[in-house]
């Protein structure tokens, strides 16, 4: 698989992106001003740096502080990243923690990538306000829903990961935590070596809603029924479901973050909508997974169209064919459409024709 490089425009682009993820609050708040709802990110790598500071003083008194301080209020988040045993009785539990977290804490490079952390996300800085937003409109979709407890890691790297060691969002029972050191940008030259260039673009800042509220979908989108053999269609659907919801939730973040794409990516998607419909169409119900491979499956682009081309155009057709879909039916909330499985009656009755 190529390696991709990001062209200095689309550089200068995500910064100005990124400029605005930090400074756009009034206009992505907007419309969620009458939610009653405050989000709280708990910065647990604000609390292994202090640890790590308090086990460097050999202060025995100043450690069991820190302790007091900083881990043991954060005990149940501590204990799922550490992996602890399950049933172990709360004294082992706090012991073994204190052991495992102090050994890694120990280790220069961690210490120091908390230290480059904390200067690109200030502790300061209020991450539950980045957040907040979509989970307001998600509380606003969805009135029942027990939101989670919130936390920021740091955690390092992997020397030879790949794109599936990647926690940029992490998932715990009860608790979603933002992996900060993978959202450092696409330059940030300490990722794994097995993470491509095409995935790299994502690992910025500005995909910091998008990867959240990624995970988020998944909890609300029905599953595809399993059966032997998946058609293209009902992963194409599927996909295109997922997006409407990414989109609801973050209705001021541009299609290319939502999609993944580059802004040349989302340019060519646009104006070859048509062709790559043409090219679809007619392996729609195929199930054979070379066509998952080809049209769904993340890549640095469409392997059957041009090296210029976006990547997952099934996923974009797919998004065409709901978003058509809901124009034609705006009674279907996003929670009948998280429901829904018909995925062939959603591209009949989109009448979708790019």
């Amino acid at each position: 698989m190529k390696h991709m490089t990001q062209p200095r425009t689309v550089t200068i682009i995500l910064l100005l992106l990124a400029g605005c993820w930090f400074g756009c609050k009034e206009k992505r708040n907007a419309d969620v001003s009458d939610v009653q709802l405050e989000v709280k990110v708990t910065r647990t790598d604000s609390l292994m740096k202090a640890f790590a500071d308090a086990i460097r003083s050999e202060d025995s008194v100043e450690l069991w502080s820190a302790y007091e301080r900083f881990v043991f209020p954060e005990r149940d988040w501590f204990s799922a990243y550490l992996f602890l045993p399950p049933g172990l009785d709360r004294r082992s539990a706090d012991s073994l923690m204190t052991v495992r977290l102090g050994r890694a804490l120990r280790q220069d490079g961690l210490v120091q990538l908390l230290d480059t952390i904390s200067r690109k996300f200030p502790y300061s800085r209020d991450l539950g306000e980045v957040i907040e937003a979509p989970l307001k409109r998600l509380k606003r979709e969805f009135p029942d829903i027990q939101l989670p407890k919130f936390t920021a890691h740091v955690n390092g790297y992997p020397a030879d990961g790949d794109w599936n060691s990647v926690d940029q969002i992490a998932s715990f029972p009860g608790i979603i935590s933002i992996g900060l050191h993978y959202f450092m940008g696409a330059d940030w030259p300490m990722y794994p070596a097995g993470i491509y260039g095409y995935q790299r673009n994502k690992l910025a800042p500005e995909y910091m809603e998008t990867a959240l509220v990624s995970l988020v979908a998944e909890e609300f989108i029905r599953p595809i029924p399993p059966v032997d053999q998946v058609p293209l269609l009902h992963l194409m659907i599927r996909a295109g479901i997922k997006q409407v919801f990414l989109h609801k939730l973050l209705p001021y973040t541009p299609d290319s973050i939502l999609l993944g794409y580059t802004p040349a990516q989302m340019t060519w998607a646009r104006t070859f909508e048509a062709a790559s419909y043409k090219l679809l169409k007619p392996v729609l119900f195929e199930t054979d997974q070379k066509y998952e491979r080809d049209y769904i499956m993340d890549k640095a682009y469409t392997s059957e169209l041009s090296l210029e081309s976006a990547p997952r155009i099934g996923e974009y057709i797919g998004w065409k064919m709901v978003s058509a879909y809901l124009d034609r039916h705006p009674d279907v909330s996003l929670d009948m459409l998280c429901e829904e499985t018909e995925y062939e009656l959603i591209m009949r009755d989109s009448k979708y024709k790019p």
